[in-house]
């Protein structure tokens, strides 16, 4: 007798699975998460960015009005010429501890771009030669009072646009 050597495998079938709906299912829940992830990125990307914008204007207004609120103090020194010298010279160099320049000028240096930082210091600078000279004795009505309050006004109006640059390019 002659065997047949060859071997029979029983292979059982298994059903057949429709694959289709669990990935898609699964592939759905991929896109709607990582859409989801982008979405939430960009909008705290933008809140980020706003707040970032609101603080710096924040900063910005906040020290061109102690810097204008010295400005007027010293200008005020500069021109009470009836009132006795060493009352002048007391108002015009509280002037920026009065309007809290200094602290307000860190403020800013701490919130903004560099370039923005280092006018800032200038303007500080300009301020306080313009103080120097009225509690040297200057009053408005001299030159070189009128030279240290034109400098200052010029440089003042140069970190104005500088800073209404800064801030527009940063929507």
């Amino acid at each position: 007798m002659s065997r047949d050597r060859t071997c029979r495998f029983v292979v059982r079938m298994l059903p057949s699975m429709d694959w289709t709906s669990p990935v898609s299912t699964a592939l759905g829940a991929f896109i709607g998460v990582a859409s989801t992830l982008a979405v939430n990125r960009v909008q705290w990307r933008r809140d980020t960015a706003k707040r970032e914008r609101d603080e710096l204007r924040t900063a910005c207004v906040e020290f061109l009005s102690a810097v204008t609120q010295a400005r007027e103090q010293i200008l005020h020194a500069s021109r009470e010429g009836h009132a006795p010298t060493d009352e002048r010279v007391r108002k015009a160099r509280s002037a920026l501890a009065d309007h809290d320049v200094l602290p307000k000028r860190v403020q800013l240096h701490l919130v903004a771009p560099p370039e923005l930082g280092e006018m800032a210091y200038a303007t500080v600078n300009k301020l306080i030669r313009y103080r120097d000279a009225v509690a040297e004795g200057a009053t408005h009505d001299e030159v070189e009072f009128s030279d240290v309050r034109i400098d200052f006004t010029r440089h003042r109006a140069e970190l104005t646009q500088v800073m209404q640059r800064v801030l527009s390019s940063m929507k």
